[in-house]
């Protein structure tokens, strides 16, 4: 099947539609389009030649048809999958489940070529982990506390090495730096760990 020819058809129909009558738009729900998609093209970006008016179901179509023939590019895969799941307005084409299923797999499969041997920097890891709330407890320097006068017993120390040779864990004195002290200590929310507890220096221990 000749993609190309589809989607270009598509777009110069949308154009004559235009000449013909400017306004049609004003009486129905539109979506602006990228003849050439911006994203590969963003020199054309403001031109004005480049951009279309197309019904909701057109532009759906239209992602699907650059998909179609750019079945390599993670661009538009990921587009295609973006007008897939975006319905914030409740007025965009809703895709059957085949179209649906054929996005979501070029979604997967551009993901996991971005990511499949990629090598983060440490500092791009960092600002992953601390999005995701999970940034390495051990390189994360604490104060020590003693429970409950809330004496200071060690300061700007690493878990992991403070507790080398005492009677504590990491994990139990690493779950009290996780703690939530406005909420009661509980199993999941311990306050204190064998009559110490311990406060990250990030979040103003």
């Amino acid at each position: 099947m000749n993609y190309e020819k589809i989607y270009t058809n598509l777009i110069l129909k949308a154009k004559k539609r235009e000449e013909v009558d400017p306004s049609w738009a004003d009486s129905e729900y539109t979506e602006r389009h990228h003849w050439y998609p911006k994203s590969l093209y963003p020199e054309y970006s403001k031109e004005d030649w480049n951009v279309v008016r197309l019904t909701a179901k057109e532009h759906y179509l239209s992602h699907y048809l650059l998909h179609k023939m750019l079945p390599s590019c993670n661009k538009m895969s990921t587009a295609f999958w973006r007008m897939s799941i975006t319905n914030t307005e409740g007025k965009r084409h809703i895709p059957n489940s085949r179209s649906f299923e054929v996005a979501r797999k070029a979604h997967a499969a551009a993901m996991s070529e971005l990511h499949t041997g990629k090598v983060h920097s440490e500092e791009a890891r960092a600002k992953m982990s601390k999005a995701r709330g999970t940034e390495a407890r051990h390189t994360r320097p604490v104060n020590i506390y003693c429970h409950p006068t809330d004496e200071l017993l060690a300061s700007n120390v690493l878990v992991g090495v403070w507790v080398t040779g005492t009677k504590y864990s990491k994990a139990g004195l690493c779950n009290t730096a996780r703690a939530d002290r406005s909420k009661p200590s509980s199993t999941y929310n311990r306050h204190q760990y064998k009559g110490i507890y311990a406060r990250y220096i990030d979040q103003g221990g």
